[in-house]
């Protein structure tokens, strides 16, 4: 049995798995703890890297959940309505990820009207919402045209 063993490495003169002289010969065991020193040094610094990343991920998110920018039509400033091929105004909203189509104008004027009509109605139904009413399946856009 060889000095460097140690106890329970070999017993009975049959090696146990993972100990023989030819895998772990006392310079490999040697470079083993310095590794471990190292390693120790080397999470100190690595692994709070990415909790602080993490940390400041979040604190950003909640910096910009209010400031969600209204994306608008190039063609005509106001969101929801686009200038198609034909010269008319389509409307549209979205509410609950199904869009709603409006209809389509020849006057941007009534467009933006329309719209802003179909926002109100959003509103509503998130007031509702916020006072116990649940949301509805479907935007009860038949309001808008009566």
């Amino acid at each position: 049995m060889p000095a460097w063993a140690g106890n329970g490495a070999v017993r009975q003169g049959i090696p146990a798995p993972g100990f023989s002289d030819r895998v772990n010969p006392p310079e490999s065991l040697a470079a083993v703890k310095k590794n471990r020193k190292a390693a120790r040094v080397f999470a100190f610094f690595l692994v709070p890297f990415p909790v602080i990343g993490a940390v400041l991920y979040a604190i950003e998110f909640l910096e910009n959940i209010g400031k969600v920018r209204p994306t608008t039509s190039p063609d005509t400033g106001v969101r929801g309505v686009t200038l198609k091929k034909d010269g008319k105004y389509q409307t549209e909203i979205h509410f609950r990820r199904q869009r709603y189509y409006l209809g389509r104008y020849k006057n941007l004027d009534d467009a933006v009207s329309i719209r802003k009509a179909a926002e109100m109605l959003v509103d509503e139904c998130l007031e509702d919402y916020r006072n116990g009413i649940p949301f509805p399946d479907k935007l009860p856009v038949e309001k808008l045209y009566k």
